[in-house]
């Protein structure tokens, strides 16, 4: 697997449209190495607020009820080197939550651990 500096993080954000992370799966906590405005705005958030809620663990925007599920996706997903396709619910600042459909794929290594591209829509 190809080891991930931060050059092609970059071009990796600036190929892809939409609302998009880049996760680093890392001691059982889920990083950002990026997230786009556009997951912010689908949370009904700041930019600021989404990013002191996911600082410590992009997961904490997940209900809590769906985070098994997510895990075993992300590690399915890991395990057999295949793209995740499935549904969980985030939470709303106003809403509570809404649901959003992911699409991820394991993109490379860094410093040692995976790292996951996801695109998101409602």
């Amino acid at each position: 697997m190809e080891e991930l500096d931060d050059r092609s993080l970059k071009i990796i954000i600036d190929s892809n449209p939409g609302d998009f992370a880049i996760y680093q799966l890392a001691q059982g906590k889920l990083s950002s190495l990026y997230a786009s405005e556009g997951l912010a705005e689908l949370s009904g958030m700041s930019q600021q607020e989404y990013d002191d809620l996911t600082e410590a663990d992009a997961s904490a925007v997940i209900m809590k009820a769906d985070l098994p599920e997510v895990k075993k996706r992300i590690a399915q997903m890991m395990k057999d080197a295949t793209d995740a396709d499935f549904a969980y619910r985030i939470m709303h600042k106003t809403l509570g939550h809404i649901w959003v459909h992911a699409r991820g794929r394991l993109i490379g290594m860094r410093n040692g651990y995976p790292v996951l591209l996801v695109s998101y829509s409602r």
